[in-house]
């Protein structure tokens, strides 16, 4: 009687420690299975936050300094800079004061600006062929509407300083059309106004940046 108790307790051990075995391999397999998908989420994660980062992404070339002065960036060395960029966008800028005393910058860019910077409209339309059309960034818009009574589609009036040759100042004054602003970026765009780029050249007559 006590053998067969015996031989009973001893299949039930057996058993129990079979089971303990396979949840302890079922533990380990999804144990290590939670830590790679952990592992692979935080690098997707990272990946996706440095494309979104314009400072991670974006290469800026600016003119530089020789020892005969300013040396600009012409048409074809932008052509030569294509050849190590992705997308490259050739810009000019200005820097405006409104009538109320707002100062700020106009961009002169082409359409491949818009995308490498990932511009969203928040209302009115991109500009088409219109000569003085820009688009305001959220914040500059918000100064401008609330200042200046800034409208979609109604003149503005902004001064641009020129120097003249004998060094003098020269202030111009401009009328631009805002056909539309832009939704928040939470960098240096929200502060800036666009327009084409072959317009914003002929207002100052300068070579692309």
């Amino acid at each position: 009687m006590k053998s067969s108790q015996w031989q009973y307790d001893s299949s039930a051990l057996k058993k129990f420690r079979t089971l303990l075995i396979l949840l302890g391999i079922a533990v380990g397999v999804a144990t290590v299975v939670a830590v790679v998908s952990l592992g692979e989420g935080l690098r997707i994660n990272a990946i996706e936050e440095i494309q979104k980062s314009r400072d991670l992404t974006l290469i800026e070339v600016s003119p530089g300094f020789r020892e005969n002065g300013l040396v600009l960036i012409s048409d074809s060395k932008i052509e030569e800079i294509k050849e190590y960029g992705e997308i490259v966008c050739p810009y000019v800028k200005d820097a405006y004061v409104s009538p109320s005393g707002t100062y700020f910058e106009i961009f002169g860019a082409q359409e491949g600006y818009r995308t490498a910077n990932e511009l969203e409209l928040a209302e009115g339309s991109w500009y088409d062929s219109g000569e003085n059309q820009i688009i305001l960034g959220s914040d500059l818009w918000e100064k401008l509407e609330k200042i200046d009574g800034a409208r979609i589609g109604t003149p503005i009036t902004a001064r641009l300083r020129l120097y003249g040759e004998d060094g003098k100042p020269l202030d111009k004054e401009i009328s631009f059309i805002p056909v539309g602003y832009l939704k928040p970026s939470g960098n240096e765009i929200d502060s800036r106004a666009f327009m084409r780029l072959e317009y914003a050249k002929g207002l100052s007559k300068k070579r692309v940046l």
